[in-house]
């Protein structure tokens, strides 16, 4: 699954709760590092990385979804 806005919010937790159910994830988002004035304790961690802590597969992928040649890997 592609997740726009992964680092942080409902982005992170669509990201998380789509990977406990087995999906491979494309964390996509303008930086790996969540908002710090977020709630969760776990914010130092990127996405990607507590999915992979947690068994699954992910990936960061630096991409401002609304420029379209940011989505498109090579």
């Amino acid at each position: 699954a592609v997740v726009a806005g992964a680092s942080f919010g409902m982005g992170r937790a669509t990201s998380l709760a789509l990977a406990q159910q087995g999906a491979k994830i494309v964390c996509c988002d303008l930086n790996p590092e969540a908002n710090p004035s977020g709630y969760k304790s776990d914010l130092y961690i990127s996405t990607a990385d507590v999915i992979m802590g947690r068994g699954g597969t992910a990936f960061f992928h630096k991409a401002d979804i609304s420029v379209s040649k940011e989505l498109e890997v090579a």
